[in-house]
């Protein structure tokens, strides 16, 4: 126990001396280089020249800043969040185009020297430079630039912020006209590709007034592959048949209301009185229907129900001839009538009536063979049934075009009337009293600092490297110290030697 005691005794003391010595040659060379000051203060010195130098050489910078506001307008069903997400990048890049950089340098004649030693070019690049573009919000955005003078500084400020609202708005109804003009276009080109599929449909009601009927009944088309309720055990050329025989009765009787046709070309006002001439037929025809279930033909109401379909069918009879009339000068078809169709009608129910006779003998378990009144019905059918198909796509294409366009007629008058998205300025911009900083004092300071930690590293540096001896510790690195002589009296350290 007493050797442990002893040897921990002697490793304290060991670690006291050697914390004291390492104390002592801090000491040493903090010493050593508060002697070396004479560089150190050369190096605070020229610190200082630099830095007041600076100062008083260095022009003072400003700053103006504006805020910007992007106010969304009428809307009619638009999309906004892809807009919103690249309006910021739309903006900048509108701010930094060079075309509009090179007006704003002409108009307030600024880098006009840059101008003139490397061209516009140069002077657009120094230019974005000291413009800043920062996004505030998703809807806000601030304009900011540098310069040396600050009447100068707050009128390139603005002009930029006014450059950017007026080319915003300039695109904004270009593409409006743009839009509405193409929109027109294409309404025009529909409108057109509509009337010559509607005169195609005219024309082949005209020659088969017979399948008014199908239109009358709201059908597509009433071919072989799209009947509804088709017995599919029959034979599709005897349903057929069946289907044209039918047609031509209900025409032959009066049942099928007159063809409502449009023609392509036909005057609006005459196309309008067709329309209520045809009208006032079929209402007479309900009027007399209704009449006649009530009551007998001899009443006084069915007689005059009579009376009022004969006057209806009259003046229709004037309003077809005058169509005709039209459409023969525009050299179109107009639509059959009179004794010489219905007795060629009569001709094709007696042909369908005796082929449809002949197949219902047949007792073969395969179907006939098609002959040419087979063929022609189905491919009058299926010539109904495409004819019925183009004029109903074409109407929804134009009602699609009609719509859009009515949508670029309204957002191009709300762009020239200002109810659109817009580009605001919320926050002017203003003219700035204190320039940005450092300033003057600050920028002394900064090199005072700078340079005094400089000298004081050097001081540091000279005094670790500096290989005289100074004290028993600089000795004991050369050799053993056998004795240590004490000082005689008291002498300052400024004026110490070295040995």
């Amino acid at each position: 126990m007493e050797r442990k005691s002893l040897q921990s005794a002697q490793a304290s003391a060991e670690d006291a001396q050697s914390a004291s010595r390492e104390l002592r040659r801090l000491i040493a060379v903090i010493k050593r280089a508060i002697f070396n000051w004479q560089p150190s203060a050369a190096i605070v010195a020229l610190g200082l020249v630099l830095g007041v130098t600076v100062a008083l050489t260095k022009k003072p910078t400003y700053k103006s800043e504006t805020i910007i506001l992007y106010r969304q307008g009428v809307r009619f069903g638009e999309e906004g969040g892809s807009r919103v997400m690249s309006l910021g990048t739309r903006l900048e890049e509108m701010l930094m185009a060079r075309n509009r950089l090179e007006k704003t340098l002409d108009e307030l004649a600024i880098y006009q020297d840059v101008k003139a030693r490397g061209g516009y070019v140069e002077a657009v690049e120094d230019f974005r430079k000291d413009i800043v573009w920062d996004a505030k919000a998703t809807d806000t955005f601030s304009i900011s630039y540098k310069g040396q003078d600050p009447k100068v500084v707050q009128k390139v400020t603005e002009r930029l912020a006014d450059s950017l609202i007026e080319e915003n708005q300039r695109i904004r109804i270009e593409q409006s006209r743009t839009q509405s003009e193409f929109m027109s276009a294409e309404k025009t080109r529909s409108e057109t590709d509509l009337k010559a599929k509607e005169l195609q449909l005219a024309t082949f009601l005209a020659d088969h007034p017979e399948f008014a009927l199908d239109q009358a009944m709201g059908k597509e088309g009433a071919s072989i592959r799209a009947q509804a309720q088709v017995d599919k055990a029959g034979d599709p050329a005897l349903l057929a048949l069946e289907r044209q025989a039918q047609r031509n009765r209900s025409v032959l009787t009066g049942v099928t209301p007159a063809p409502a046709v449009v023609a392509a070309s036909l005057d609006p006002a005459l196309e309008s009185k067709r329309s209520s001439a045809q009208g006032a037929v079929q209402s007479a025809q309900q009027n007399l229907a209704e009449m006649k279930a009530k009551y007998t033909e001899q009443h006084p109401d069915v007689r005059s129900a009579q009376g009022r379909l004969g006057a209806a069918q009259s003046e229709a009879a004037k309003v077809e001839s005058e169509v005709a009339s039209a459409l023969a000068a525009r050299g179109q078809a107009p639509t059959p009538s009179g004794d010489g169709a219905k007795d060629k009608m009569k001709t094709d129910l007696k042909r369908l009536e005796g082929e449809i006779a002949s197949r219902k003998q047949q007792k073969t378990n395969d179907a006939p063979d098609p002959t040419d009144t087979v063929n022609r019905v189905v491919a009058l059918e299926t010539d109904w049934a495409k004819l019925n198909r183009s004029v109903s796509e074409a109407r929804d294409r134009m009602g699609i075009i009609e719509r859009n366009f009515f949508r670029a007629q309204v957002e191009a008058s709300s762009e020239l009337g200002g109810y659109s998205d817009q580009v605001v300025v919320l926050d002017p911009a203003f003219v700035p009293t204190r320039p940005e900083k450092p300033g003057k004092a600050l920028i002394v300071i900064i090199a005072a600092g700078a340079a005094l930690a400089l000298a004081m590293l050097v001081a540091v540096l000279r005094a670790l490297l500096d290989d005289r001896i100074y004290e028993e510790l600089d000795l004991a690195r050369v050799a053993p110290v056998l004795a240590v002589v004490p000082k005689q009296g008291r002498r300052g350290w400024f004026s110490r030697k070295a040995a």
